[in-house]
């Protein structure tokens, strides 16, 4: 008897989310560094992570969340918002999460970035590349004026 619950507790352990391994990679997939927006313009961002044994599995890890952090350039705070599951891109989940246009102005950068967490060993991962290249959040959008039609 006591063979057997030795054995159904390392069962538990093995198939537990807490045995995943950590967040192995995530990044900015999407504004890239560097993009410009119009002032009148929700700003869509994307990003994508990977963790061994969860995030190929159809639909989001149940592991995993995502927190968008943006402000213009001048302000001294940033807001938050959390991102939601957006689509499976391979063996990553891929996040969203929206910037609105009124949390913009034109002349002063957008800044952003991302804190992804991970609920079975309750640690934070922080991207630090973007659209293929390397780069220190916050990550910088330019917001320029929209052209108005008459």
């Amino acid at each position: 008897m006591k063979k057997l619950v030795i054995v159904l507790m390392a069962m538990m352990v093995i198939t537990s989310p807490a045995a995943y391994a950590s967040i192995g990679w995530a990044n900015y997939q999407w504004p890239c560094y560097g993009a410009s927006y119009a002032d009148n313009q929700n700003i869509d961002i994307y990003s994508q992570a990977w963790k061994g044994g969860c995030t190929e599995a159809p639909g989001p890890c149940p592991d995993l969340s995502a927190t968008l952090y943006y402000k213009k350039a001048s302000d001294a705070n940033y807001t938050s918002v959390a991102m939601s599951f957006n689509v499976q891109a391979g063996s990553n989940d891929e996040f969203t999460a929206q910037i609105p246009s009124s949390a913009t102005e034109a002349g002063d950068p957008e800044q952003y970035y991302i804190v992804w967490h991970d609920a079975s060993d309750n640690s934070d991962y922080n991207p630090q590349d973007h659209c293929g290249g390397g780069s220190v959040p916050p990550m910088v959008l330019y917001i320029t004026p929209a052209t108005q039609q008459t």
